[in-house]
């Protein structure tokens, strides 16, 4: 699974062809950004009420590394509410810096 999720920061559009694979489901990839000081790429499979979304989040460390961390969710819960949150615990507990950096691709509607 590590290695998919590194793939997916290949570029955007290897992420909206990749899609997310994450706990046995597949999601279509709507946004892909690298402008929070944390790269994220995150999606959904079916609609806002009745499908799920899921998020992966890349922190690089300054020793050169990498650190993960995916989130799925379901309705009441949405891309809105969810980045931002993984984004924060990023910030908190993963040592991802303020900068802004790189670009954001919004990839369709979200």
């Amino acid at each position: 699974m590590l290695r998919s999720f590194s793939k997916l920061f290949t570029s955007a559009e290897y992420a909206v062809r990749a899609g997310i694979a994450l706990s046995g489901a597949s999601y279509a990839v709507h946004q892909y950004e690298t402008t929070r000081g944390v790269d994220l790429v995150y999606g959904r499979t079916g609609d806002a009420v009745s499908g799920s979304g899921a998020c992966v989040a890349r922190v690089q460390q300054a020793n050169g590394d990498c650190i993960y961390a995916a989130v799925s969710y379901d309705f009441p819960s949405l891309s809105a509410n969810a980045v931002p949150e993984l984004v924060e615990l990023a910030h908190l507990h993963l040592n991802a810096t303020n900068a802004t950096v790189s670009a954001s691709a919004d990839i369709g509607s979200a």
